[in-house]
């Protein structure tokens, strides 16, 4: 039997994947871009992050620069123009993977959000190929989260932040758009506003492609003909 999953591309990356084979698991992809390399530069690498200022409640920006070969990092505040953490390797576990656009890498503790790339050479490596996107479970297929997360895991993309949501019927039909007949168009928004989604934030190279290969086609019997290891 056919597995509804319906698969909207963006642009942006990371890692996690699956191979299963249940009936009636819906789930709902959409996705971003981001950028990876084979051959690692020294760096360093420069990026645009936003923190929350908890004091005003208000997005600041910094730049941050990374060196992939020792995991050292340096905080500048372009505001007052000074060096606020001198170059260091910080407690937590940072590779020059975490920096891809929208992703929040934490530093001492602190949660920065990758905005932009600084400069040629950071574009360069990462701009064109690593990509975020976000992953929604329907209500009719929440009963399978664990295995869909486990397949996306196996297929190599990277799982983030998970959360339950209630979408409203305008932010349902927003996240699809009316492709082909409006009365296929209306079920598939009334079925994700009918209960709790969960939305995955998931990451990869080549994203978009990559998780419209591993949903297959939104039509089942389409999926079964074109991609038959898909998991629709």
């Amino acid at each position: 039997m056919g597995r509804p999953l319906l698969c909207h591309g963006m642009r942006q990356p990371s890692r996690c994947a699956a191979n299963p084979s249940h009936s009636g698991r819906a789930a709902l992809l959409r996705m971003s871009g981001r950028a990876g390399g084979s051959k690692e530069s020294a760096g360093p690498f420069s990026f645009g992050c936003d923190l929350l200022d908890p004091v005003t409640n208000a997005l600041k920006r910094y730049n941050l620069a990374m060196w992939p070969l020792d995991a050292s990092v340096e905080v500048y505040d372009p505001t007052v123009r000074r060096t606020v953490l001198k170059r260091c390797r910080p407690r937590e576990a940072v590779t020059v993977d975490d920096f891809f656009l929208g992703n929040t890498v934490t530093i001492m503790a602190r949660p920065f959000v990758v905005r932009e790339y600084l400069g040629e050479v950071t574009r360069a490596r990462f701009a064109s190929k690593r990509a975020t996107s976000m992953c929604v479970i329907k209500p009719d297929a929440l009963a399978h989260m664990g295995t869909l997360m486990d397949e996306l895991l196996s297929a190599g993309f990277d799982i983030g932040a998970a959360r339950m949501v209630r979408l409203s019927r305008e932010e349902a039909e927003e996240f699809y758009s009316p492709e082909g007949k409006r009365d296929t168009f209306d079920a598939r928004a009334a079925l994700l506003c009918a209960d709790a989604v969960l939305a995955i934030s998931v990451s990869a190279e080549d994203a978009v492609s990559r998780l419209q290969g591993w949903a297959g086609p939104a039509d089942p019997a389409a999926a079964r003909e074109a991609l038959p290891d898909s998991i629709r």
